[in-house]
């Protein structure tokens, strides 16, 4: 009673004092006052900082935080509603994604910051993704030993593929100028009479709506690892690009969970990987609606069963027991389903010499990795700002510039990925340009990682395709990797 007497003086008194009184009495209006201060400070102290760039990505930033501020608003507005953070961060780090990628400029992001926030709100009440620090959230065994915890500032984001998928696929059809036409096929492109230029596709339903030609100023082939252009171009009269390809044999099934959450702690992945002499790993995510999806891997005509029983076993067969203890203690949702992806191809179009005007190739269809790397949707939104970088440029449309660019910006990506898989031995593909940074190096790198929250850090810098590989290549890093591997012989 006396605090409920004492807080009723206190509004009162509030009341009683004049608008300008309660303003200036305000912690927000210190607050605000020391960030014009700083504000100033900062624009002295460089010409940099109030120029077109700086002010973009200082936005882009504080709209992430911006999401997550909204959102728990909510569960006080709501009046205690279990809203988790993940929940509407998640989603907001999706909608602040691609209101970083679709834009072509930053005038074009401050036109509609309303909507990916209260997208990313929304989504992530309704949706309930997870998500977390991509090396403090992120379990990560490498070498069949857990690499150093260590926070590196970069969200990682655990939700299923259709809720992604739903989730893009609706913001794209609400843009006025998209038409999407479901249920058919491209049966191949419309060419010019003198075979130059592509002018638009003949498609085809698939449930007897018969064909038509859909004229086209630019045709973007974004048809994935199916991609026929290759043979569309030999068909024009082209030469096919030559490929890369790297033949790794992989399999994996994956089942949905509910799992207690004890096993997961505070993390949002658990990454098993596989190395030389251990052909089986697994990934673990926790999943939005409380699920967890889990997915058995192997290579070389190692085979994930789908049946829970056999699941279960191929689980405990793995270096470390995250992944068996998971599956054991789990409710099972679904029958499980497996998929299987012997080859990986990098389409050397950058190569060519003579290519027909008004099409593109982007996307999976341009590159493929192997999917358990999870490098598909950053290398297509990368791929996605070279298109745009080059419609933007005004003219026509150079595909052997644009394929030049694509190329510049694939070359990080695809070494990670096949220099990790040429170095299990059995993996045949075509060899990288020689370079410093060996397979005995990185695996030294990940073993001296397990102590070092330093070496976490660069390495998972470089994975997460932020910094280019040869960061891990920096006198500081390599003399941390030697500093740990002469420890390790000392102590023997």
């Amino acid at each position: 009673m006396a605090t409920q007497a004492t807080e009723a003086v206190s509004f009162d008194n509030v009341r009683r004092q004049g608008p300008l009184h309660r303003i200036l009495g305000s912690q927000i209006t210190y607050v605000l006052a020391a960030l014009v201060i700083l504000m100033i400070v900062m624009t002295i102290a460089s010409d940099k900082f109030l120029t077109e760039r700086n002010l973009q990505n200082v936005g882009q930033n504080l709209s992430y935080i911006a999401i997550a501020a909204l959102g728990q608003t909510l569960v006080i507005i709501l009046a205690g509603i279990d809203l988790s953070v993940g929940s509407v961060m998640a989603l907001g780090a999706v909608a602040t994604s691609l209101a970083m990628t679709w834009t072509a400029d930053w005038a074009l992001f401050i036109d509609w910051p309303g909507l990916a926030l209260a997208f990313g709100v929304l989504a992530g009440v309704a949706a309930g993704g997870v998500v977390g620090d991509f090396g403090n959230n992120v379990r990560w065994y490498l070498n069949g030993r857990q690499l150093s915890r260590v926070d590196i500032g970069l969200p990682a984001v655990s939700a299923s593929r259709p809720l992604i998928e739903g989730k893009i696929r609706d913001r794209v059809r609400a843009l006025p100028n998209v038409s999407i036409l479901d249920g058919h096929d491209i049966v191949g492109p419309r060419a010019s009479r003198d075979l130059r230029r592509v002018i638009g596709v003949r498609v085809t339903g698939l449930h007897g709506q018969g064909s038509q030609i859909l004229p086209a100023d630019l045709v973007v082939d974004a048809t994935g690892r199916g991609s026929r252009t290759p043979l569309w171009l030999s068909d024009l009269g082209y030469a096919e690009p030559p490929a890369d390809r790297v033949n790794i044999d992989l399999s994996y099934a994956s089942r949905l969970f509910i799992t207690p959450p004890e096993l997961f702690g505070d993390d949002a992945v658990i990454t098993t990987a596989r190395y030389p002499g251990q052909l089986r790993g697994s990934v673990m995510q926790r999943l939005e609606g409380g699920r967890t999806l889990v997915t058995l891997i192997g290579i070389l005509g190692e085979r994930p069963p789908a049946d829970l029983d056999r699941f279960t076993g191929y689980a405990q067969s793995l270096p470390v027991p995250d992944t068996y203890d998971v599956v054991r203690a789990s409710r099972p949702l679904d029958d499980g389903v497996q998929f299987r992806f012997p080859t990986y191809v990098r389409h050397r179009y950058e190569r060519l010499t003579d290519f027909p005007a008004g099409l593109l190739v982007t996307g999976d269809a341009l590159c493929n990795f192997n999917p358990v790397y999870g490098q598909g949707m950053s290398i297509a939104a990368l791929d996605a700002t070279v298109l745009r970088d080059e419609l933007s440029a005004g003219g026509e449309v150079d595909a052997l510039r644009y394929f030049a660019a694509a190329s510049k910006f694939l070359d990080a990506p695809w070494g990670i990925a096949v220099g990790a898989d040429l170095a299990t031995p059995g993996v045949v593909g075509t060899p990288l340009p020689p370079s410093p940074l060996t397979g005995d190096y990185v695996r030294r790198l990940q073993l001296a990682a397990v102590h070092d929250p330093e070496l976490a850090r660069a390495f998972l810098r470089v994975n997460s395709l932020v910094d280019p590989p040869t960061a891990l290549l920096r006198p500081d890093v390599v003399e941390r990797v030697d500093a740990s591997q002469a420890a390790a012989i000392g102590s023997r």
